[in-house]
């Protein structure tokens, strides 16, 4: 069932308006079978984009849990939890779409590379076939942005979300389940008493 050719025309006024969208736009089955892609996208898929048409999302994408599944995309341990798949059901199922987070570990290059992702999906009618609109927007640089913390390299107070400064211990108390017990290391012990250090 191997197409070759891409499901709009390249001259079509839908292929335009999908070339035009900065995001990775794709379209695909409720399988989630590529259908068609727009140019962005092809960034995604690898130096051959055209040879991913109906193939499954995770297939195309290098997905690591796809290569470790053994049937292929869907069928691994992680595939449940897919974003993407469970929101080309959502859709499927006539639930407004919703942006949700993803993370993917895609194959790029000979290694795994996590990526983040918004992941936005629709369905569509079009020639009498139900199709999902699969937005994908990068927010890897984001991701990694908002993962660091501002420390003041002189008082190693944090700067908190609310821009206010506190202590490093009260902040990681907020913000995760780590519980502080105080101890003096072999340095400071030297420093703070020197005669009872030895």
């Amino acid at each position: 069932m191997a197409v070759s050719r891409s499901l709009f025309s390249a001259d079509s006024g839908i292929r335009r308006f999908m070339d035009a969208i900065p995001s990775y736009v794709f379209l695909t089955d409720e399988d989630v079978r590529i259908l068609d892609h727009n140019r962005v996208a092809a960034e995604l898929l690898g130096p051959n984009p055209e040879a991913v048409l109906r193939r499954l999302c995770g297939e195309a994408f290098r997905c690591i849990n796809d290569e470790s599944a053994p049937d292929g995309c869907g069928t691994g341990e992680e595939c449940p939890d897919c974003v993407i798949r469970n929101s080309v059901k959502a859709a499927a199922e006539g639930q407004r779409p919703l942006r949700r987070h993803a993370e993917l570990s895609i194959q790029r290059d000979g290694q795994i590379t996590p990526i983040h992702l918004w992941v936005t999906v629709s369905a569509l009618e079009y020639n009498s076939e139900r199709v999902f609109i699969v937005s994908l927007e990068d927010i890897t640089e984001l991701v990694t942005l908002r993962q660091l913390l501002p420390i003041c390299s002189n008082c190693k107070r944090v700067r908190n979300d609310g821009q206010y400064w506190e202590q490093i211990d009260d902040y990681l108390r907020q913000h995760t389940n780590i519980k502080f017990t105080h101890s003096i290391c072999p340095d400071c012990a030297r420093i703070l008493y020197a005669d009872y250090a030895e």
